[in-house]
């Protein structure tokens, strides 16, 4: 058992359980905390699965809280640590971890530090992955930074609670509340905190480790099927929107507002016109997410859309969206509804496509063009060579025009679909 004074706790460990899914992992990430060199500290567990977490502890362990469901408690308000780390149930940490952390916060006074973490394969064996990677904007000295410091990172990094250590007393000045559950909720906490702190550091070193066998999200791969899916591009880095496990969202209303509120916060703090085009894209692809994941689609459509008509004057918010996000946000304009949203999502998509295999194909004639002159100019050796290649790019040109054939006519029935359906296409 670990001795502490109430009085005196440095750290407070906030650990929600949403599911538990390997009780080994648990425990072995509960022993990574438990047995941290740092002295006084406390750990309070927040339930949100029908499992029992009591197994997983020493009732002995008098620094340990379970709390069954946050419920209307204030979690700040139950806070006693002079500085608050939340933890995923799942890493692991290094014994020295929060010793470390928490001599470097107190001795610059920082509202918060940010610490990157090891993704480890089913092996133990190290992978590349640079989700909770912060030496793009650490240096070689931890200095202090501010908001104005990381303007050209804050949208490159992982917009995540957890790899912070935060100071308690800087949170509670903040005076928000926020749901534990909501990915974007915890989203709108990291820019609250970060947009008002001067006083922020990014830690070199390794300290912790994410296992990618129970935690896939850090493994930034592709949903089949996704027809909303962005990699990195000049605007803005979406692997939080990609790894967001929007499985475990049970409101996508509230999911929706979260999103909204963290573009009003930017409004709010004058902050709209320097991060415009990376906030904006953002916004528009976490929509996108969470429509696509939703059981409620209609109503998430209609809230969508009512933050792009209140939004749709801004010439500014329509010249920052990149293409495939106008594509989206004229497309939620034009719809009635979320049905209607998906035929004539589906009929641009197609038409893209179209255009695509019609540039494709001309490619492909003015090459057999080519090839056909040399034939005709050229001996009976090269004719021989070039004949073969020509019959290549011929099939091939044969193939995108049966297969433009078969996109022109799902096309043609898909309108077909709406005409008799709506009455949209007149």
């Amino acid at each position: 058992m670990i001795k502490i004074k109430e009085d005196n706790i440095k750290i407070s460990f906030i650990i929600p359980f949403n599911y538990v899914k390997d009780t080994d992992f648990i425990k072995d990430s509960l022993n990574s905390i438990l047995n941290q060199t740092l002295d006084n500290f406390e750990i309070i567990c927040i339930n949100n699965s029908s499992e029992d977490l009591s197994s997983n502890f020493s009732t002995s362990d008098k620094n340990i809280k379970i709390i069954d469901g946050i419920g209307n408690i204030n979690l700040f308000d139950m806070i006693k640590g002079e500085y608050v780390s939340f933890i995923n149930p799942n890493d692991l940490f290094m014994l020295i971890s929060f010793d470390l952390l928490y001599d470097y916060a107190i001795s610059n006074d920082l509202d918060l530090i940010f610490y990157p973490s090891s993704v480890l394969d089913s092996n133990g064996n190290s992978v590349d992955n640079d989700y909770f990677d912060y030496s793009g904007i650490a240096s070689n000295k931890n200095i202090c930074l501010n908001q104005k410091d990381i303007t050209n990172f804050l949208f490159f990094i992982a917009h995540d609670i957890f790899n912070v250590l935060y100071k308690t007393s800087f949170i509670k000045e903040l005076n928000f509340t926020f749901d534990l559950n909501n990915m974007f909720d915890n989203a709108y906490l990291f820019f609250k905190t970060i947009l008002n702190s001067n006083k922020i550091a990014m830690f070199n070193n390794t300290l912790s480790f994410k296992r990618m066998d129970v935690q896939p999200i850090y493994n930034n791969e592709i949903q089949i099927g996704d027809p909303f899916t962005m990699s990195i591009n000049e605007n803005c880095n979406f692997d939080f929107i990609n790894n967001c496990n929007f499985i475990n969202e049970n409101n996508d209303g509230f999911t929706i507002e979260s999103i909204i509120n963290i573009f009003n916060l930017f409004v709010e703090m004058n902050l709209y016109n320097v991060y415009s085009r990376n906030l904006i894209n953002y916004i528009s692809y976490a929509f996108k997410k969470v429509y696509y994941n939703s059981n409620d689609k209609e109503n998430v459509f209609k809230l969508i859309k009512q933050f792009y008509i209140k939004h749709h004057e801004n010439f500014k918010f329509i010249l920052n969206l990149d293409v495939s996000n106008l594509f989206f946000y004229r497309t939620i304009l034009k719809s009635n509804n979320s049905y209607d949203f998906e035929l004539y999502y589906k009929i641009q998509s197609l038409k893209i496509h179209r255009d695509k295999l019609f540039y494709k194909n001309e490619i492909l004639e003015n090459e057999i063009n080519e090839l056909k002159y040399y034939l005709n100019n050229n001996s009976n050796k090269e004719k021989h060579s070039l004949n073969k290649v020509s019959r290549v790019l011929q099939d091939k040109n044969r193939y995108l025009t049966l297969k433009n054939r078969r996109l022109i006519k799902e096309n043609k029935d898909l309108k077909e679909n709406i005409k008799s359906k709506k009455g949209l296409f007149n």
